[in-house]
């Protein structure tokens, strides 16, 4: 049985997905500690695995980016939003991370 959807059933069986964070609404003083608070692109496993490498990435202090991050914006889906998406220019990047804004 041929499915109806091929192309969602390819993307969904890659050992990385392309997400796509997005800040809501809701405004919080930990925005404070981001260098960065637009639309990010992120290529991971899963919506956790995208959060984390998200708030590692735009975190002002990096002594507290390599420790613990549990107070960053990215990880609140009260304040961030993290929706899986089908984008094909992010395809061919096959290692977790942050896809775009590449530089901030």
């Amino acid at each position: 049985m041929t499915s109806r959807y091929p192309t969602l059933d390819s993307v969904l069986q890659q050992k990385l997905h392309t997400w796509k964070l997005s800040p809501t609404e809701k405004r919080s003083k930990l925005w404070d500690s981001c260098s960065y608070w637009g639309v990010v692109i992120v290529r991971a496993e899963n919506s956790h695995q995208a959060r984390q490498l998200a708030a590692r990435a735009f975190c002002k202090d990096a002594v507290k980016a390599l420790e613990s991050l549990a107070e960053s914006p990215w990880l609140s889906a009260a304040l961030a939003r993290c929706e899986i998406v089908y984008d094909p220019r992010f395809d061919a990047v096959d290692t977790a991370g942050v896809a775009d804004p590449q530089s901030q």
